[in-house]
């Protein structure tokens, strides 16, 4: 299932980019999608340029489950697709909302990982 975006983010593009990649991911794998994920507190403030720390907090409880997500997740995996993985905040936030909702495991497919300002690979 996609992660869904910010109305703001979704109104510039015209289109939510996690959801096209879940779009296809379902139609290559066979896999069923479902939209069970909703944005409850609407635009936050953008998490490009925010240490892990506060992209944590701009993300915590933004995310709720639609009706049906406890029928559909209860002992189930549930994969959620974004587009760019940073520090892992917005996964985590919608990962619990799946988990207290009875998915067995939460799993992520993600287009792009991008590392945090600062942040160094390797050596």
């Amino acid at each position: 299932m996609p992660v869904p975006t910010t109305p703001e983010r979704e109104r510039e593009r015209g289109y939510n980019q996690a959801a096209r990649l879940a779009d296809l991911l379902a139609a290559r794998s066979g896999w069923i999608q479902r939209n069970l994920l909703v944005r409850t507190k609407g635009d936050r403030t953008s998490q490009t340029r925010l240490d892990p720390a506060h992209r944590r907090a701009n993300v915590d409880g933004v995310f709720s489950a639609e009706v049906q997500a406890e029928a559909m997740c209860r002992g189930r995996v549930c994969i959620l697709v974004d587009d760019v993985l940073t520090t892992g905040a917005t996964a985590e936030s919608a990962a619990r909302v799946l988990t207290d909702a009875g998915a067995l495991r939460v799993g992520l497919v993600s287009y792009a990982r991008a590392l945090p300002e600062g942040a160094r690979i390797g050596r």
